[in-house]
């Protein structure tokens, strides 16, 4: 489920900026730091903790890696039925 995640959010941008290539791997990967990153922001101000997701997801928040702890919480609220 987490690969399919990234997968989608992928064809999210593919859909609005085209293919992804290795010339622009790198906006690929600020444009969904940027996305998940805000939606981590939104979860945190409503006191959510993202060490409750995973002990990876916590340590990739902290390094600044937004795209996989958000897809860690996507992953576990879906696997939960949320």
């Amino acid at each position: 489920m987490h690969e399919l995640f990234h997968w989608k959010d992928a064809e999210t941008y593919r859909k609005k900026f085209g293919t992804i290539t290795e010339d622009n791997i790198s906006e690929y990967n600020k444009w969904i730091d940027t996305k998940c990153k805000k939606k981590l922001d939104k979860l945190t101000s409503k006191g959510y903790n993202i060490g409750d997701v995973s002990k990876y997801a916590k340590q990739k928040y902290f390094n600044s890696d937004f795209a996989e702890p958000y897809t860690e919480y996507r992953t576990k609220k879906l696997l939960e039925g949320g």
